[in-house]
C-alpha cells in the first residue's frame, strides 16, 4: 500500500510538472517584424518570449534541451536551430527563405512535446523612400587612447532589413552589432554600430549616413572631443588694478603688392 501510495504521489508531481510548465504562450518576439526580401544571409535571429519562467530541468532532464521552435510563413512548420536561452525566452535563427513573401511568420514553441500557441510576426514590404536619420546616441565622444571602439546607436525611419541597411562613418562602410525594427506602419529602428578606436585618439567631427536598398540617408555629424579641444585660443594672465596693462603681442602686417591678383586674373578688393 505504502509503494502504491509513493507511486501515485510520484505520478502526481510528474503530471503537475508538465500541466505547470510545458504549455507556455508566447507573448512577444525581437524584432517585431520582418523586412520581405532576397536576403543573402543565410538565417536571421529572433528571440522569443514566453508567458512564464520554466525550471532548469523537468522530469530530470534539461528543459533546453525539449524546448523545440517552429516557424513557417506558408506551408508546413520546420523546426529551427535554436541558441541562447533565459527561464522564460529563447534565441533561434529562421532561415530567410521564410522573408521572400509579405504577411506573417507563424512560430510555436514545444515543451516537452506540447505545443504553445501560434504566435505572428509580420512581413512587411521593404521601404520605397530612402532613410532618414532622427538622432545619434551619443552624438560626442570623448578622446581616448584608442585602445577600443565605441558604441553608437543611429535611430532611423525607412529602416531596411539585415544585409540591406548599412552604415558609413566617414564614407566608409562601419560594422553593424545589432539591428532592431519597432512595430508600427512606418520602418523605424535602431542600428547599433561603433564608433572606430582610431577615430577617438584626437578631436575631430565625422560623419554618419544610413544607406538602404532606396538610397541613401541625411549626414548627420559627431564629434570626438570638443571645440575648445579642436581650436584653444591662447589666453594672458590679467594683472591686478592699478598695475601697468598687459601689452599684448602685436600682430605683423604683411604689405600686399599693388594689384594683386587670384590666379585666375581678377584683382582682390
Amino acid at each position: 500500500m505504502l509503494k502504491l501510495r509513493i507511486s501515485l504521489i510520484l505520478l502526481c508531481v510528474i503530471l503537475f510538472s508538465a500541466a505547470a510548465y510545458a504549455a507556455v504562450q508566447i507573448v512577444s518576439s525581437s524584432p517585431k517584424k520582418f523586412i520581405q526580401g532576397d536576403y543573402s544571409l543565410n538565417e536571421l535571429p529572433l528571440d522569443i518570449y514566453y508567458d512564464k519562467w520554466l525550471p532548469n530541468d523537468i522530469n530530470g532532464s534539461n528543459i533546453k534541451d525539449r524546448v523545440k521552435v517552429y516557424a513557417r510563413s506558408e506551408g508546413n512548420f520546420q523546426e529551427l536551430f535554436t541558441g541562447g536561452w533565459t527561464p522564460d525566452s529563447r534565441k533561434c535563427w529562421v532561415p530567410t527563405s521564410l522573408f521572400k513573401i509579405q504577411g506573417f511568420l507563424q512560430v510555436k514553441v514545444t515543451v516537452d512535446g506540447v505545443d504553445s500557441n501560434v504566435f505572428s510576426i509580420p512581413i512587411v514590404a521593404a521601404p520605397s523612400k530612402p532613410p532618414v536619420i532622427t538622432s545619434v546616441s551619443p552624438d560626442h565622444f570623448d578622446v581616448t587612447n584608442g585602445a577600443v571602439s565605441a558604441d553608437l546607436n543611429i535611430n532611423v525611419n525607412n529602416i531596411d532589413g539585415w544585409g540591406f541597411s548599412g552604415v558609413l562613418i566617414d564614407g566608409k562602410s562601419a560594422y553593424i552589432g545589432n539591428l532592431i525594427i519597432q512595430p508600427g506602419e512606418e520602418n523605424f529602428g535602431t542600428i547599433m554600430t561603433s564608433m572606430p578606436k582610431e577615430f577617438l585618439t584626437k578631436p575631430a567631427q565625422h560623419t554618419v549616413q544610413v544607406k538602404t536598398r532606396a538610397g541613401y540617408s541625411n549626414i548627420v555629424k559627431v564629434m570626438v572631443g570638443t571645440l575648445n579641444n579642436i581650436y584653444k585660443p591662447a589666453t594672458h594672465d590679467l594683472k591686478k588694478v592699478g598695475e601697468p596693462p598687459v601689452r599684448m603681442p602685436s600682430t605683423p602686417v604683411h604689405k600686399l603688392p599693388e594689384n594683386p591678383t587670384q590666379g585666375d586674373g581678377h584683382i582682390i578688393p
